[in-house]
């Protein structure tokens, strides 16, 4: 029976070195994926592990074997105020079914009993059957399927984009631009809508809401900051409560692609074609400002009928791999493996 050296090395601790190690496997396993999203440049990756606040705090948990070499990792992300403990494993192919997975699994239901967090939660592809396995061996319940989503820029309808803004704007709402970093005087307001998110479909999943404070909403975009990530964000406003009613935002990934980070509407808001508005509103401002982009990428539940209707109608169109959210009870891994 192999043996396995298993290490925790929180963020700002890991370096350089460690670092590629764990970028490495990061690409082994992504490349797995018939149409994987684009990895962050390792430099960017170097500056995300190092950074952590009273908000967020993430840490690795390292399997070697006995030559020193990483087979697996865990990355593991603790955010104030949560329950779970959100866990990606990666385990290279050469060392699957020899016990890593299980090992990363046991450290990391350790860790969240520490924490005092009661779920573990996690993703796998859809399309990879050895994870499903591995998470069905474990006790984990499947919570949500999400759709993995691409739009061609070039080819959504100018016409379309322009009718959903006129059809949308009345004189008891207006659209505000916060990119990248919030200032304060908007702070108390961007948190308000943030906690929108929390309305959306979560299917079978437990304790998915996230505790969105001007700290957290403070910490996020510093965090991008540093990572070097340019965030455009458009909510919009009631004019009546001065309130924000709607929000969307989304990151630069990359020369040729942006990812959306959040979509939400209020529900006292909707059925009014915010929603449209706020997303044709972006997609113009990316074809002006960043002509040379091609593609907008999204994640969505598949139960939330409401925003794939809209993402439908842009262009979006699904691409693999889908993905699965699982949970497992901490406590029921107390005796594992």
């Amino acid at each position: 029976m192999a043996t396995w050296d298993v290490r925790v090395v929180a963020g700002p601790d890991q370096d350089d070195a460690l670092i590629a190690e764990i970028y490495a496997i990061k690409q082994a396993t992504m490349s797995e994926s018939p149409e994987p999203m684009d990895l962050l440049p390792l430099t960017q990756e170097r500056a995300m592990r190092h950074i952590q606040d009273d908000q967020f705090r993430w840490l690795s948990i390292l399997v070697r074997d006995n030559a020193g070499t990483l087979a697996g990792v865990a990355d593991c992300s603790l955010l104030t105020g949560a329950h779970q403990l959100q866990c990606a494993l990666r385990v290279l192919p050469p060392y699957r079914r020899r016990g890593v997975g299980r090992c990363l699994v046991s450290e990391a239901a350790r860790i969240a009993r520490a924490e005092g967090r009661p779920w573990l939660q996690g993703t796998t592809a859809d399309h990879f059957g050895p994870a499903t396995a591995f998470c069905e061996g474990l006790g984990a319940k499947a919570g949500l399927t999400i759709r993995n989503s691409r739009l061609d820029l070039h080819a959504v309808d100018a016409g379309t984009l322009h009718r959903w803004v006129d059809a949308a704007q009345q004189p008891s709402c207006s659209l505000v631009w916060l990119d990248n970093q919030t200032p304060d005087q908007w702070l108390p307001e961007v948190a308000r809508v943030m906690r929108v998110m929390n309305t959306a479909p979560t299917g079978d999943l437990e304790s998915t809401e996230v505790p969105w404070t001007e700290a957290l909403v403070k910490s996020s975009e510093d965090y991008l900051a540093q990572v070097g990530l340019e965030r455009w964000a458009c909510y919009i406003r009631d004019n009546h409560t001065g309130h924000l009613v709607g929000v969307h935002d989304v990151l630069l990934w990359s020369r040729a692609s942006f990812a959306v980070q959040n979509t939400a509407v209020a529900p006292s808001h909707r059925g009014r074609g915010l929603g449209k508005w706020l997303k044709a509103a972006m997609i113009l401002r990316v074809r002006q400002e960043r002509p040379q982009a091609r593609w907008m990428f999204t994640l969505n539940a598949h139960a939330n009928a409401g925003m794939l209707a809209i993402n439908d109608q842009l262009g979006f169109a699904p691409v693999p791999p889908g993905m699965v959210a699982w949970q497992v009870r901490v406590e029921r891994l107390r005796a594992y493996p």
